[in-house]
């Protein structure tokens, strides 16, 4: 969980305000027992999530691997889930989205990216808009073609936006750094000891 990456939000009080943001990939948001997430109560992933986002203090959260079709959201006590997977039809796997706690809706709106591995949030402040990008990247055994075709989606989004902009990107890479560069050619470095990043931030 990552907490305190974004630059504070000045108020038109001109007081600092503290943006917690964090990233979490869920396994899944689907119960299992219904397609309809509206129909659960106390059954529903996002209401366990919502109190520990509660709990954590955290503003806004990008999900990760919510497996959950099409494009909807599901507003629960504290918080509002949206999300972006593959069409109904189609297996559920990967998916996005973000748990937006509920005094912030007024202050967000959807991105322009929107797919079952990439999707953005703007978060409008008196500092102008911070750009949030969730991001779920292949696993190192996906296929070389779905990697590519990934990693160039996600340097096209990137190029879109300027230098001037806050842009801040939110999620799980599946990415390898170490020591052990020689042996896994995605391993980024060779000075650092070899750690497996599949949950990271």
């Amino acid at each position: 969980m990552a907490r305190n990456l974004a630059p504070n939000i000045t108020t038109r009080n001109k007081v600092k305000n503290t943006l917690n943001l964090g990233c979490w990939n869920v396994r899944t948001i689907t119960p299992g027992l219904s397609t309809d997430l509206q129909t659960i109560s106390d059954l529903r992933k996002t209401s366990i999530l919502n109190k520990e986002f509660l709990r954590l203090h955290v503003d806004i959260a990008a999900l990760q691997e919510t497996q959950l079709p099409d494009s909807s959201s599901l507003k629960e006590i504290d918080y509002t889930f949206l999300w972006q997977g593959k069409k109904a039809e189609e297996p559920r796997k990967h998916g996005v989205g973000f748990a937006v706690k509920n005094t912030f809706l007024d202050k967000v709106q959807l991105g322009h990216t929107a797919t079952e591995r990439l999707m953005s949030l703007v978060l409008n402040t008196t500092d102008g808009p911070i750009i949030l990008l969730c991001v779920y990247a292949p696993t190192l055994t996906s296929p070389d073609k779905v990697k590519d075709e990934f990693y160039s989606s996600f340097e096209s989004i990137i190029r879109t936006f300027s230098k001037d902009e806050n842009l801040i990107i939110l999620g799980d890479f599946n990415a390898r750094v170490g020591s052990e560069h020689g042996q896994d050619l995605l391993a980024i470095s060779e000075w650092e000891s070899a750690t497996r990043m599949d949950r990271d931030c």
